[in-house]
């Protein structure tokens, strides 16, 4: 490989060293997208299509933790290699050799959309998100004793370095209420097998480890926020979820309200701001705190009322149970889950089809009513906006994205980018 004087190292380290001293200040605020890894297949999203020079960073979703084997030990795997590493992907990012390969599956592609940002004077670290709400069940064996936590932390570094990413997420959804010592002892052992590997050539600084973490005080106190903020970077509180078609639904609600309301049946502040509040109560410095946004929302069905607030019609209305407990939802983008994509909700759902929008002023997000058939709640870009604005006010380190690939539709090429426009301009004016 060639190098530049006086420098005397790869073209690559001395390019990044130029763009660290030419670079203006470092954005003030962190913006990171999740991006999944089966967004290549329904969803036809592709590295190519993110909208990397509005992002900070890039979370890739999910390395799988697995286990036990023979030695009673756990490691880091990839869930889909043919989606991370074979598959041939059509649109590009620009500079790709295919004689190379890179055309080949989601990692490579990714990490040839981090060296063309370089190149644009951008430093866009890549994270491996381990874990998910569907990946979690190996976590407790890996976190129980020294021995598995060892065992575990060098296998997920040694992929994050065989795969040439920058970071490891957790997303450990949830410890038990007994488990709140290991999640700290399997914290402090990545973030030492993080450190014994030396400096990040991509960014001059350390490997980083940062935590999906609950958007709600139930599963926050299975953390102790405190003991953990030391070893991470920092953490990306999932502040959506708050209401969903799940068993024992008995009524409608804000899929991720940024206020509270007296109206809600589990309570008041059940918020996202709350949610932000508690983390910070706990421990968790402000600028260690990403707010979560939700480029989704969420249909509820078999309304019984109007209810209780005749301003927003539908809001925490009493519902059928028996069609809102999570194996019969209402009809969703890819099934009867009641989950719609951004992109769904405003081709086919806002003021169409019968279905009549609404802004909530009261908790800053909007809605959708049909009568007593449908209500949906979901976020759009003024929502978004002002949650990244409440961010910034907040002194938090920044946001990140659920997910990248629900913002433009499939068929949609090239893609857009009204929620994520939104968010980058509210967030770093």
């Amino acid at each position: 490989m060639k190098s530049c004087s006086p420098c005397r190292r790869p073209l690559a380290y001395c390019l990044l060293a130029l763009v660290l001293l030419a670079a203006p200040a470092v954005r003030a605020a962190k913006f990171v997208g999740d991006y999944s890894e089966w967004s290549v297949y329904g969803h036809d999203y592709v590295p190519a299509d993110i909208p990397a020079d509005k992002l900070t960073h890039i979370n890739y979703a999910f390395i799988v933790p697995a286990g036990p084997d023979a030695n009673g030990n756990y490691a880091c795997a990839i869930s889909d290699t043919w989606a991370a590493e074979q598959k041939p992907l059509d649109r590009l990012v620009p500079g790709t050799d295919t004689s190379k390969g890179e055309d080949l599956g989601t990692l490579n592609q990714l990490r040839k959309l981090r060296s063309w940002r370089l190149q644009n004077g951008q430093v866009l670290p890549l994270i491996l998100i381990v874990g998910g709400s569907s990946g979690s069940g190996a976590f407790s064996g890996a976190a129980a004793t020294d021995a598995t936590r060892t065992a575990f932390a060098n296998s997920c570094v040694g992929l994050m370095m065989n795969e040439a990413f920058d970071g490891l997420e957790i997303d450990w959804e949830f410890p038990a209420s007994t488990e709140t010592a290991n999640v700290t002892a399997l914290l402090q052992k990545l973030r030492g097998t993080l450190d014994a590997q030396g400096t990040d050539p991509r960014t001059g600084a350390h490997y980083l480890l940062t935590l999906a973490g609950p958007g709600d005080a139930y599963y926050l106190s299975r953390f102790d926020v405190a003991g953990i903020q030391p070893y991470l970077d920092w953490v990306d509180v999932m502040s959506y979820d708050f209401h969903g078609c799940w068993g024992g639904t008995d009524h409608t609600g804000h899929n991720a309200p940024l206020y509270g309301s007296a109206d809600d049946p589990d309570g008041a502040t059940f918020s996202v701001s709350q949610g932000i509040s508690d983390w910070i109560s706990r421990g968790m410095p402000a600028a260690k705190i990403l707010l979560g946004l939700p480029y989704y929302g969420k249909a509820f069905q078999a309304l019984t009322d109007a209810g209780p607030n005749g301003s927003y019609p539908g809001r925490y209305a009493g519902v059928d149970p028996a069609q809102n407990d999570g194996t019969t939802c209402a009809p969703g983008t890819w099934g009867d889950d009641g989950g719609l994509d951004y992109w769904d909700l405003a081709a086919n759902y806002v003021n169409v089809n019968g279905y009549v929008h609404y802004w909530d002023g009261q908790q800053g997000v909007p809605f959708l009513w049909k009568d007593l058939t449908r209500w949906v709640t979901y976020d759009d870009a003024q929502s978004l906006a002002g949650k990244a604005t409440f961010a910034r006010n907040q002194g938090l380190g920044g946001v990140f994205v659920w997910e990248l690939s629900l913002e433009s539709a499939p068929t949609q090429v090239p893609k857009t980018y009204p929620l994520t426009n939104a968010v980058a301009g509210s967030l770093n004016p």
